[in-house]
């Protein structure tokens, strides 16, 4: 799906990211997320309210940010400016906001196994 289909459908706020892996010679970047299934569209009383989950971006270029085990670093925002995604997340406990950008094409939405 396309980023602005992803976010469309899904609303990323306060969920948070575990770990971010980047194969730079395929051009893929997987994010781990705890997300918020309580934040979302149709949840219903008895609904898991968080889960795991992998976003897995494709063609993706200009990522110059982190990767390994991130430490729950949550969401504020998701957006997109022409083909750039920008992502603005909150590391707690140490008081940090960081933007995260890159360009990818497409995007997956996989809901791991819990």
């Amino acid at each position: 799906m396309t980023i602005n289909e992803l976010l469309d459908k899904y609303h990323f706020h306060d969920s948070t990211i575990e770990e971010i892996t980047y194969d730079i010679s395929n051009g893929k970047l997987e994010f781990i997320v705890d997300f918020c299934y309580w934040l979302q569209n149709g949840y219903s009383d008895g609904d898991k309210e968080n889960g795991l989950v992998k976003l897995c971006f494709s063609s993706v270029d200009d990522y110059e940010w982190k990767t390994g085990v991130i430490d729950s670093f949550a969401i504020l925002e998701i957006d997109i400016e022409d083909s750039t995604v920008k992502m603005n997340i909150l590391d707690a406990f140490n008081n940090k906001f960081y933007e995260i950008q890159f360009t990818c094409k497409s995007v997956e939405f996989v809901e791991c196994s819990n």
